[in-house]
């Protein structure tokens, strides 16, 4: 399949590239083009490299969303959104495939003027991190007044 070669060499050329800088990205959007429904090359590399760098680094995923907008009482783009949503769901399923981590996924009707402005689904992930206020280095301990 062509998404798993694809992931495979993400994964491969991510490793070398991942560095320590002590940030909390904790979502990802991924834009889509006019109709499209599916995810070209360079959106699975981005997608991967993010992922990784994440749950391989000291950050970790404890929590995954997948989810984007679609206009209400809109059919039409309420079932391009559901593909988009669909395909990366996907993707992210195949990069989590070993891990134990809960994968949920929405489409989340709204009201308004076009489709053009809901043109991304975001990936969003809360940090294992997050959890002990570890995510850059020693636990953040509570303030004493």
């Amino acid at each position: 399949m062509k998404i798993r070669r694809i992931v495979f060499l993400a994964l491969a050329l991510g490793a070398a590239h991942w560095s320590s800088a002590c940030s909390i990205t904790g979502s990802k959007e991924v834009a889509f083009l006019g109709e499209s429904r599916t995810l070209q090359a360079s959106q699975i590399l981005s997608v991967t490299n993010w992922y990784v760098g994440l749950r391989d680094g000291h950050i970790g995923i404890a929590d995954i969303s997948v989810y984007a907008r679609s206009i209400k009482g809109n059919a039409a783009h309420t079932d391009l959104v559901k593909a988009r949503v669909s395909a990366v769901t996907d993707l992210v399923r195949t990069l989590r495939a070993k891990d134990q981590v809960p994968l949920r996924s929405e489409v989340i009707e709204s009201r308004s003027p076009g489709p053009e402005q809901y043109p991304e689904v975001v990936i969003s992930v809360q940090p294992k991190c997050a959890a002990t206020r570890s995510c850059c280095g020693e636990p953040i301990q509570p303030q004493q007044k």
